[in-house]
């Protein structure tokens, strides 16, 4: 991407940016036509050459009139060659993967980089504004104006322009569309035709070859005459030539051949494992796409195999329409497809599956193969007898020429006559004669030699048969051959003989040398041919058994060689059943590890493995099974995903642990370079530098290679990799000048005068002389200078002047590319200086130029002072690009530059600023650091005084921002990481060359500062720490330098670093640094630690985790254990956060905990509820340091560690089940209905199911219903819901809803017709006109999607078959059946459908389930099963594992369940390390539930705490509704009143003392039952709970004679016996309470944790040694620590930061409620525990009728705003008295508190100013405060009818529904019948800062007026209070004898 960027420039005029252009070489710019539309005036600017802007004039050339394209000429420098965009005119592949850079109009300043996939071609109409649609994946903006014009590449070249933007889409015209009208422009008119496409390289000498010219001849009439529209079959025996028959096969002018694909090749360089690959058959048919397609195809690298199978055949849809157009016929060649015989069937479907039913007219296939009977049936099938070709012998003409030819045995020409007639024309055979006679020096040998040899016969085996009969006369040969045979690969000899049993090592050796042209010999061993391999094979089978046995004991005892490792397997799997046995075990992570070591095949990997799977199938050993299929899953995503994402850092890895070898292959695979020119230089240099000179030549030698065959093929060259072959070939000129120095000087030279002879531009030639200089002047300090120049005659000129700038700027870029110092050059610069002033000095090159020699104080020595740029604007005042988003590169380049010119000059820079200012000001204090690092480094140069060196360390050690500063950064986005790490790489380079004596001091700054990531996010701290030890490598002599550093990147990268992409590529830089630094163990652990976080998981949409719900949901009950699902828990929170996606980690653990809670785990799944959502302390703090990434605080990261779960959605997976209590199904679908909008329909589907079975029940559910739309919808969710009930409810129930909202609203509410379903009906598939309609559809719609869609044929087809199979499974036919069965496996896998998937066709996993049902055991079905199992066609292999799991797991005997755990726990282990303390956070064991209801009941407790405003109100209202209303789980209640955890137990003995208020009798009840509960109140920790058992039970002691005796005991205790025990001075009540410390105040008032007066409270009636206990613990700094970073985590979690006090409230009532405390009487104890109650005890229940409470604020507020006394009537003038309200509206804002309340008074009390000082004496109560003096009845002069009880903070709502004085009432003959008190909670907002929280809140009271007795000379008041805040109370006061009322 960064040489890409280079050659993109910004089209633009006087007025500004126009578009995007880019440069294609010779002096041209394409660009979009728009763009230049009218324009006259016009300039290129090219912003990412280097710092500086190059800025061209440009000229229009040409524009097409029916195109966007554009091509515009430019006198450019020589430095645009080096940054060419290559062009290719090839079709462009729809599903390809493209990236574009350039200039939109978010970011016209700084370019931005796009990328995606290219979604759409429009070719059926014509548009000359676009015809492919884009997809953008990365880098999306919201406007790309600007970007027109920028290349669109695929593949590193151009192919088409971007040109419109359509709404978010891209949309681009491509060359292709466009190619003569280009080709005609550009002067690329008369390319040669492209060569046919062979997956081998062509025979080198066609001469050694006998070309049989017959089968194509008849190919060619039978093709012309068009009798052939399919696959054409050329047999032969083995040894005929069919294998150089298709190599030596040409076609013509009518007949073109495309392509030749060899299965194997004496010559290839890879295993025919490879080559039998679909993957790399695939990648083959891609090539002939790009190389010869005209059209359109979407091209699948990376996907399926059926979206390889679908784009394969839309590739030969596309050669037959290219073939057709130009009149041919195409042909194409695979070869060898006997190699497959011994191979698994579905192997080889799978390989000819691509040419399955190909009926084309222009293309065709042939396959050469010694039989057609081989082929699979759906290539058999297909195949008449004319298109059969058999590949006939040669004749005796030929074979006679070719031996006289080929023979040089003097006197041979007598023999030749015989040797043709023994040969019978057999390629092979006459072979293996000619071999053997040219061993012979005489004619008699050959004459002996002929007689003794049989005649050919039809067969080669008659030949094998006489050597075989020749070696039998010697036991030993036959021995030697058969170890010979066992190998699958080439061997060297020495090896072979080391493998061999000690005692036949001599006489193998002997033997060897007597099979002549049987093998191929040298430095290794093999079969001449396959076919006599084969037969050896077939003759000593009873050997094979005990020599694969030899060879597995040797692997096994030689783990240290690449053959003992990578051939283990391949040997224990052919050896005995034990062996086979072992071969499985040892198929494992550490034989994949110790493979990743060596320089293996991949393919011969997979294969091994592939055969690992079908022993485990062939054992029907499940659990190895599965272990190696997630095995598999790992080993698969490390190679073909990781290693070659990360070419190059993969390489420079095994270049460093010396493994070149292995570097090449992850460089160049699959017949390309994985890697830029430049990474392959920096890997030359590498390799060289390691004494490996071998391997760099055979990479360079590939690199030539490539190069010359783009110039062959008249492809586009890049200036950057002709620059990069000129300086390879210096580099290894230069590694060894004794050997090759003259060599590949000569090569050196030749190439030059290749580049040179052809036509180059000034820039071009400048880059290039720059590279055949600048690596010498690195490497020796020697480049050509004047004197040298008239040595040859030359003279000085401008050229050559220009060339020496370049050449210092070019040996700078070999430093920092290479990473160690140049050999100094001074005496270049000196010439420099010398011609300073008489030649110019270009600005582009004299900006490079000063920055390569402004570094050190010997070069800056010498430049010209005059030559610096000190242009003042460059002084910005803004380092932000115009974007405004990022940073300016260039900006911050040169203000660096200009002020480390000013500092070189003398003028210093002075710094005025402190760190205390960085959050105001951080971007002008970042500008100002940029200027003053350079204005230091500027003084360094100058001089050595230490002075600026104390300057920098006072900057960076007292001035620099921290990480908590710069999370305080506004609209900062990435500019502080960027400006960092550009200043760091200078700082850096300050001290290592200015001041290496102040190393050691930059060293501790740099740990010391690495603590706090340089302030900056992780991803730049770790660029910032890598460039550092780069810069130690570089420019200190100590290799040892860095290793601290070095260390500490490792370290970081382990802690901080879960993203295994990210991961991986650190590590594998980790690695090559730490060799160079000399750390050579350390790097191969880092390398192992490579390997670890290379397997997965997969960043995005990661769903294998979902294996461990499988094996859950099977599991037998009895064997789910808390150490089993603990692990699956910590392995799910291990993989959360930075490793993957975090959504699927979340819904992947809701999905297991509700697996949990159908198998009755329900301890385990309260206590892991409880851990997600609100863990305790160290839980969090655990969680926390598991992955520290970018903590703010040094506590909070980017993950949650709070909040992990949406219960919502668990929840509605555990209600779903229709098992669950009804009740239970009630309350949490209510409690989480509104929660999230997705989830609304679900939760009315379970009300809705309750409603259809309820009978008389059902009324208190309508009702919930109706209070749900009318209290908690608010306008924002009313209309949706009421919408989703109408369609889920019946009829009548929604229209009952509709009635009762009505009636309270007093308004309409439309209902809306309900629509039925009349007129429509279901599509009946057996119905021909449906079904035409369906197939109509998919093929009008192109819906087939391999692997999620497939063929409705092959679906239909499958039903058939399906049938068949029932039938014959009916019969009991069991294994015809299971025939069947497979047929219905590979029928639909034949169209594309998955049998794997749950997204795809069902009808596959039905019959693998049949065949698994119906097989006499499990072996027997895995062995049936065994090729869908090995070679899956769409599915990854862990979905694999997962539906084998799901199909067998509930059959599995526990040993072989618990080894399937082990499996999948260890598959997670392998890929993430999951650490011990992870599962050490679920080890507490609070939760012993016995009942499925009790669990609900434990989990209804946990929302009602859970710090969700919305949730834990509207669960302590369902709680209070289930046990208040409803009476049911009060036995559950009173259990729960004793739990662990305070806020569970307050609540519930709260609702047992509300309960108790009433004298509930269930409740009195549950109480008797219990035994000793006296003495378990007592035990219970919490005070508020022993005193609320207290009051429960003093509730109960007239009615029970049990529960007044516990009470009289609880009594003794809290407060007679207390009161006792204490010394004489302490039986008295403090009259003053004890001081609260300043500290504690402090705290309190921060942190809320208790209000003040209640605090005084506490202090008085406790102990003072336990409440100055308290203080020390509270005031401890460490407990205030963990305590603040315990709410800072909670906060983080549910993103709010009110929570951050809530652990510090939790905690304080926690040791309030443990104090000592001492009550001398039951009153004194009351007023104690209404101090530390946190829990409104009244808990209030809604009224649908005081819905009117609304109305009656709003009259109230109008009467106080207004003062019309007259609407009074409609408060006062209905039947109910209103005696007491209380509201509390939170609207728009403002909040507003009314409180109304009616007293008694003496009629002689008239003033009212009396009156209200009066009431001023009544003591004011809060809402969660037991009220138990004021029942009793008022006797004072004032009696209270309401009482004065305010809203607070507490759990629950805060209002109480107790607003009546009801003791007073009764006194006044006013009854509970007579009394109404009604609560309202409602109008609730759910915008994101609302969640739910209601806005109006109330509690009125009404008295039956007429039943009201008022004692003899009193009468009624009423006095109300408004209070507005910021705003002054209003008051009015009623005299309601002399409706008097008067406001204040």
């Amino acid at each position: 991407m960064t040489d890409m960027k280079k050659g993109i420039c910004v089209i633009r005029n006087c007025e500004g940016t126009l578009g995007t252009g880019f440069y294609i070489g010779n002096g041209r710019i394409i660009t979009a036509a728009h763009v230049v539309e009218k324009q006259s005036v016009l300039e290129a600017a090219f912003m990412e050459i280097d710092e500086t802007v190059h800025q061209y004039e440009v000229k229009l050339q040409e524009k097409q009139p029916d195109t966007d394209l554009c091509i515009l000429s430019v006198k450019a420098d020589a430095w645009l060659e080096d940054v060419i965009m290559q062009c290719n005119f090839s079709g462009v592949l729809v599903g390809s993967s493209f990236c574009t850079y350039g200039y939109p109009g978010e970011n016209m300043s700084r370019g931005s980089y796009i990328a995606g996939k290219v979604l759409n071609a429009h070719d059926g109409f014509q548009m000359a504004e676009y015809n492919i649609d884009l997809e953008v994946m990365e880098g999306a903006l919201e406007s790309y104006s600007g970007l027109s014009g920028a290349p669109v590449v695929i593949d590193g070249k151009a192919v088409g322009i971007c040109t419109y933007q359509d709404a978010r889409q891209l949309e681009m015209i491509e060359f292709h569309k466009y190619k003569a009208e280009l080709e005609r422009c550009l002067d690329l008119e008369g390319m040669q035709e492209p060569s046919c496409v062979s997956n081998m390289p062509d025979i080198s000498d066609h001469e050694k070859y006998i070309q049989n010219p017959y089968p194509r001849s008849a190919i060619r009439s039978l093709i012309m005459d068009g009798a052939v529209n399919g696959i054409i079959i050329v047999k032969g025996r083995n040894g005929t030539g069919k294998t150089v028959w298709t190599e030596l096969l040409s076609g013509d002018n009518r007949l073109y051949i495309l392509g030749k694909y060899f299965i194997r090749r004496s010559d290839d360089a890879y295993s025919p494992i490879y080559r039998k690959s679909e993957e790399a058959l695939y990648e083959w048919i891609c090539d002939m796409a790009v190389k010869f397609g005209k059209g359109r195809v979407e091209i699948e690298h990376a996907s399926s195999y059926g979206k390889r199978l679908k784009s394969a055949r839309s590739v030969f849809d596309m050669l037959n329409q290219a073939m057709k157009s130009e009149g041919k016929h195409g042909l194409i060649c695979i070869d060898g497809l006997d190699e497959f015989v011994l191979d698994a069937p579905y192997m080889f479907e799978a390989f000819c599956s691509y040419f399955a039913g190909m009926k084309l007219e222009y293309l065709h296939i042939v396959f050469t193969v010694t039989d057609e009977q081989i082929l699979p049936g759906v290539i058999r099938n297909d195949i008449q007898e004319n298109q059969i070709f058999e590949l006939p012998y040669l004749n005796n003409i030929q074979v006679r020429d070719f031996l006289l030819k080929t023979l040089k045995v003097p006197g041979i020409q007598e023999n030749v006559d015989e040797l043709t007639e023994k040969a019978e024309g057999h390629p092979l055979y006459l072979r293996y004669l000619i071999e053997t006679v040219k061993n012979m020096d005489k004619v008699e040998e050959v004459q002996s030699f002929i007689r003794k040899i049989p005649v050919y016969g039809g067969s080669i085996r008659t030949y094998y048969d006489f050597r075989w009969f020749e070696m039998m006369r010697e036991e030993d040969q036959i021995s030697c051959i058969a170890y010979l045979s066992a190998f699958r690969k080439s061997v060297e000899r020495q090896n072979f003989l080391e493998m061999v049993p000690q005692e036949k090592r001599a006489a193998f050796d002997l033997a060897l040398n007597k099979m002549g042209s049987l093998l191929q010999q040298g430095e290794r061993l093999s079969f001449f041919h396959t076919s006599f391999q084969r037969y050896v094979v077939e003759k000593t089978g009873y050997l094979q058994e005990s020599i694969h046995h030899t060879f597995a004991e040797y692997c096994k005892a030689h783990q240290e060689t690449e053959y003992g490792v990578t051939q283990k397997l391949y040997h224990l799997s052919c050896g005995s059943n034990q062996d086979k046995k072992e071969c499985v075990i040892s198929c494992n992570q550490k034989w994949v590890d110790q493979c990743a070591l060596f320089d293996v095949e991949i393919e011969e990997m997979f294969y091994d493995m592939h055969k690992v799977l079908e022993l485990c199938c062939s054992q029907g050993n499940m659990a190895q099974l599965i272990d190696k299929l997630l095995l598999m899953q790992r080993t698969e995503i490390r190679y073909n995903d990781m290693f070659a994402r990360f070419a190059t850092q993969a390489a420079l890895a095994e270049i460093a642990l010396n493994r070149p070898k292995k570097a090449i292959h992850y460089l160049y695979r699959n017949h390309c370079f994985m890697a830029d020119s430049e990474s392959l230089f920096v890997c030359l240099a590498r390799m060289v530098e390691k004494g490996r000179k071998d391997c760099a030549e055979e990479l360079f030698q590939q690199m030539e290679a490539s190069f010359m065959r783009k110039l062959q093929d008249r492809n586009a060259v890049s200036a950057e990799e002709i620059t990069y072959l000129i300086r390879g070939y210096q580099l290894l000129a230069y590694a060894d000048e004794c050997e090759d120095y003259h060599f590949y000087v000569k090569k050196l030279k030749l190439f030059n005068q290749l580049i040179f002879s052809s036509e180059l531009d000034e820039v071009s030639e400048s880059a290039f002389l720059q590279a055949s200089s600048d690596y010498s002047l690195w490497s020796t300090g020697e480049t050509v200078t004047e004197d040298r120049m008239e040595e040859y005659g030359l003279s000085m000129n401008q050229a050559f002047f220009d060339t020496w700038l370049l050449t210092v700027a070019g040996t700078a870029n070999m430093t920092n590319l290479l990473d160690k110092r140049e050999k100094s050059f001074e005496k270049l610069l000196d010439a420099i200086l010398t011609n300073a002033d008489s030649y110019e000095w270009n600005e582009l090159y004299t900006n490079a130029y000063m920055d390569a020699v402004m570094i050190r104080r010997e070069y800056a020595a010498k430049v010209p002072i005059d030559k610096l740029c000190l242009a003042e604007q460059w002084d910005v005042k803004s380092i932000r690009d115009e974007n405004g988003a990022e940073v300016s590169s260039q900006k911050i380049y040169y203000l660096f530059q200009l002020y480390r010119s000013k500092g070189f000059c003398g003028e210093r820079f002075q710094y005025g600023w402190n760190q205390g200012e960085w959050k105001g000001h951080w971007e002008e204090m970042l500008a100002d650091g940029i200027r003053f690092v350079g204005s230091c480094y500027g003084c360094g140069l100058k001089g050595k005084e230490h002075e600026a060196a104390e300057w920098m360390k006072r900057f960076l050690m007292e001035d620099m921002f921290s990480f908590d500063m710069r999370t305080s950064f506004r609209d900062a986005y990435q500019i502080p990481e960027h400006s960092m790490e550009f200043l760091m790489i200078y700082v850096g380079q300050f001290f290592l060359i200015l001041y290496p004596e102040d190393m050691n001091w930059f060293m501790e700054f740099i740990l010391q500062k690495s603590d706090d990531q340089f302030g900056v996010y992780y991803e730049s701290y770790f660029r910032i720490m890598i460039s550092i030890a780069k810069a130690f490598l570089k420019w200190t002599p100590n290799e040892e330098a860095p290793v601290s550093i070095l260390k500490k990147i490792y370290s970081d990268i382990l802690m901080k670093v879960a993203n295994r992409y990210e991961r991986t590529a650190w590590l594998l830089q980790v690695v090559d640094l730490m060799e160079r630094s000399g750390c050579v163990e350390l790097a191969g652990q880092v390398y192992q630690e490579m390997l670890h976080s290379s397997m997965g998981p997969w960043w995005y949409k990661e769903a294998q985790f979902t294996l461990a719900e499988q094996l859950l949901e099977n599991m037998k009950e009895d064997m789910i254990r808390p150490q089993l699902t603990d692990k699956v828990m910590a392995a799910l929170d291990a993989a959360s956060g930075g490793m993957t996606f975090e959504r699927y980690i979340r819904t992947t653990k809701e999905d297991v905990l509700a697996i949990l809670w159908k198998r009755r785990q329900y301890d385990s799944v309260l206590k892991y509820v409880q851990v997600q959502l609100v863990p305790e302390d160290w839980q969090a703090s655990v969680f926390s340091d598991y992955e520290p990434t970018d903590r703010k605080n040094g506590l909070i990261g980017n993950y949650r560690v709070a909040n992990c779960i949406f219960p919502q959605r668990l929840v509605y997976l555990i209600i779903a089940d229709e098992r669950v209590p009804e009740i239970y199904r009630w309350i949490f679908s209510e409690i989480f209905l509104l929660v999230e909008r997705r989830h609304m329909a679900d939760y009315v589907e379970v009300q809705a199911q309750i409603l259809s079975r309820n009978g008389k029940e059902k009324k208190k559910y309508i009702e919930r219903i109706a209070q749900i739309l009318l209290f908690d919808t608010g306008d924002y969710y009313f209309e949706d819901l009421l919408q989703i009930y109408k369609s889920c409810l019946d009829e009548k129930d929604y229209h009952i809803i509709i009635e009762m909202i009505e009636e309270v609203t007093e308004k309409s509410i439309e209902v809306p017709e309900f629509k039925t379903d009349e007129g429509k009906r279901d599509i009946d598939t057996r119905n021909p006109d449906d079904a035409a309609l369906i197939k109509e559809q998919k093929e009008n719609e192109e819906i087939i999607m391999p692997g999620t869609w497939g063929t409705t044929a092959s679906d239909k087809q499958a039903e058939y078959l399906w049938e068949e199979a029932k039938k014959e499974e009916e019969r009991g036919n069991y294994r015809c059946a299971s025939d069947k069965y497979k047929e219905v496996i590979r029928e639909l896998e034949k169209g594309g459908w998955s049998v794997w998937s749950s997204s795809s066709s069902e009808k596959g996993k039905q019959a693998i389930h049949k065949i698994i049902q119906i097989s006499d055991n499990f072996t027997n079905a895995l062995w049936v099963l065994r090729e869908e199992i090995i070679w899956p066609k769409y599915t990854p292999r862990w979905q694999i594992a997962d539906e084998l799991l799901k199909l067998v797991a509930a059959g599995l005997s526990e040993e072989e369940t618990n080894a399937c755990y082990q499996a999948v726990m260890g598959h997670y282990q392998e890929m993430m390390t999951v650490p011990d303390n992870l599962q050490e956070r679920y080890k507490n064991d609070k939760y012993h539930v016995e009942s499925e209801r009790e669990a609900f009941f434990a989990l209804l407790l946990q929302f009602v705490v859970l710090p969700n405003p919305y949730i834990s109100q509207k669960s302590m209202e369902m709680l209070s509704w289930l046990v208040c209303e409803v009476g049911e789980e009060i036995d559950k209640m009173v259990e729960y009143s004793f739990f662990e955890e305070l806020e569970t137990a307050e609540i519930c003995s709260s609702l047992c003392v509300k309960l108790a208020d009433s004298r509930n009798m269930t409740l009195r009840k549950e109480l008797e039952k219990r035994e000793n509960l006296a003495e378990r109140i007592l035990k219970c920790p919490w005070m508020v709970v022993r005193g609320n058992m207290y009051l429960v039970l003093k509730s109960y002691c007239g009615r029970s004679s049990l529960l007044k005796k516990q009470c009289q005991q609880v009594e003794s205790a809290l407060i007679g016996e207390t009161a006792a025990l204490t010394n004489e001075t302490e039986k008295q009540i403090k009259e003053e309470p004890a001081l609260i410390p300043e500290n504690i105040e402090i705290l309190l008032d921060e942190k809320r944790c208790m209000p003040p007066e209640n605090m005084r409270h506490v202090c008085k009636y406790a102990s003072e040694e336990s409440i100055n206990a308290m203080w020390k613990l509270f005031g401890d700094d460490k407990y205030q620590k963990d305590l603040s970073a315990y709410g800072e985590r909670l906060s983080a979690g549910y993103h709010n930061g009110n929570l951050r006090n809530d652990p510090w409230r939790r905690r304080w009532y926690e040791e309030i409620n443990k104090l000592d405390y001492h009550c001398n009487n039951e009153l004194q104890m009351i007023k104690f525990l209404n101090a530390i109650r946190r829990v409104n005890c009244h808990f209030p229940i809604k009224d649908i009728q005081a819905l009117q409470d609304r109305k009656l604020f709003c009259i109230i507020k109008e009467i106080f705003d207004s003062r019309n006394v007259q609407k009074l009537n409609k408060v006062y003038g209905q039947e109910m008295l209103l005696a007491g309200f209380q509201a509390v509206n939170l609207e728009n804002g403002m909040t507003e508190i009314f409180t109304l309340r009616t007293f008694a008074v003496p009629e002689s009390m008239g003033d009212r100013d009396g009156v209200m000082a009066a009431l001023k004496n009544h003591e004011a109560a809060y809402a969660n405060m037991y009220p138990f003096e004021k029942t009793k009845g008022d006797t004072g002069h004032i009696k209270e009818l309401s009482l004065n009880i305010h809203p607070g903070s507490m759990l629950g709502v805060n209002i109480s529904s107790r607003i009546l004085n009801h003791g007073t009432l009764l006194l006044m003959g006013i009854s509970g019948k007579d009394i109404k008190e009604r609560v309202s909670v409602g109008e609730r907002r759910w915008k994101k800062h609302m969640a739910g929280w209601p806005t109006f809140l109330s509690v009125s009271g009404w008295i039956n007026r007429d039943k009201l007795r008022l004692p003899a000379g009193y009468k009624l008041v009423t006095f109300a209070e408004l209070e507005k805040v910021e705003k002054e109370k209003q008051w009015m006061f009623l005299d309601n004898q002399t409706n008097r009322v008067v406001f204040l």
